[in-house]
């Protein structure tokens, strides 16, 4: 899909093209609306060629921007992007995306 979209074309980041901007803002809509499994497996899959592993840990916290908005309001979870440096090793992605639930405030009642 990032391809199709032309979002990493060597061209767009030496030029700025705008079908690569264009194309780069429908591949976050896309990935604003699938559910977290698919979005996290797509984001670190070595198969997802959107860029270095700066460019895809861009590419993430943008989208997690915009799943907050969406999709990810109001599930009592928070997604996060984590770039771990030295971590690409064997064809592994630098990027990971983690959910972790949030706490409810626990209350103490005084009698």
């Amino acid at each position: 899909l990032p391809n199709a979209l032309e979002v990493n074309s060597p061209a767009i980041s030496e030029s700025g093209s705008s079908q690569g901007r264009s194309g780069r803002g429908t591949l976050l809509q896309i990935f604003s609306l699938v559910p977290f499994d698919m979005f996290k497996a797509a984001v670190e899959s070595p198969a997802f060629q959107i860029g270095s592993d700066q460019s895809r840990f861009k590419f993430a916290k943008d989208a997690i921007e915009l799943r907050k908005k969406g999709i990810a309001r109001g599930r009592g979870a928070e997604e996060t992007v984590v770039l771990a440096f030295g971590g690409s090793d064997m064809g592994e992605s630098a990027v990971h995306v983690t959910r972790k639930i949030r706490k409810r405030p626990l209350w103490k009642v005084h009698s």
